[in-house]
C-alpha cells in the first residue's frame, strides 16, 4: 500500500453480505445499496481539582458497540421477514411463503462482508455473533423508486474471540492513471 498522502489510497466500495442464522446455513443479502459500519464509545472522564484550573487526567471507556446499517434493495421473504422481525417463513396451503409479523423479538446469527471492489483495498469482515433489528423507516409498499429494506445489525462481542469480529485488509495494487 502507498504512503499517505497518496490517491492510490482512495476507496470505491463494493462487496456482497452474507447472514448465518442461528441454527441455519449462510444466505446472500441480495444487492446492498450501501453498508455503513459505525462505532460508539461511551467514556467517563475524570478531573483533578488540586489546582487553580480542573485538568483532565484520565478517561475510561466505559462501552463501546460496532453498528452495520444496511440498506439492501432486494425484498426477499427473509429480508422482509428481518425487517418485520417475523417468524420464520414456511409454505402456506396457497403454495406461498408467508410469516407472523413481530413474532420474534431478536434474530441472531453471524455477519460477513466480503470486498469486492475494483479500485482500493477489499476489506472482507466477519462478525460471529451480530443481532438483526429493524432500522430506518419502514417498507415502503407504493413507490416510484426501488424498494430499500433498511437493517441495523449489531456486532456482539464474543468472550470466545475477545472482540467483535475481525477485518482482514487486502492491499490494493491500483496503478496510479
Amino acid at each position: 500500500m502507498p504512503v499517505s498522502p497518496d490517491t492510490d489510497n482512495l476507496y470505491i466500495g463494493k462487496g456482497a453480505l452474507y447472514f448465518t442464522p442461528d441454527g441455519g446455513s449462510e444466505e446472500h443479502m441480495g444487492n446492498a445499496v450501501s453498508i455503513e459500519v459505525g462505532s460508539e464509545i461511551e467514556e467517563l472522564e475524570h478531573f483533578s481539582s488540586l489546582s487553580g484550573v480542573r485538568s483532565k487526567d484520565l478517561v475510561v471507556v466505559l462501552s463501546q458497540s460496532y453498528t452495520f446499517t444496511v440498506q439492501l434493495e432486494e425484498l426477499t421473504r427473509q429480508n422482509v421477514q428481518r425487517k418485520l422481525l417475523g417468524s420464520t417463513p414456511a409454505l402456506n396451503t396457497a403454495g406461498n411463503y408467508e410469516f407472523g409479523i413481530g413474532a420474534s423479538t431478536k434474530i441472531t446469527g453471524a455477519l460477513r462482508f466480503a470486498g469486492a471492489n475494483t479500485y482500493g483495498n477489499k476489506f472482507n469482515i466477519d462478525c460471529p455473533n451480530v443481532q438483526i433489528r429493524p432500522g430506518g423507516t419502514g417498507i415502503q409498499l407504493i413507490s416510484n423508486e426501488f424498494g430499500v429494506v433498511e437493517l441495523v445489525i449489531e456486532a456482539l462481542y464474543s468472550e470466545a474471540n475477545g472482540n467483535f469480529g475481525t477485518v482482514e485488509i487486502l492491499e490494493s495494487e491500483t496503478p496510479s492513471s
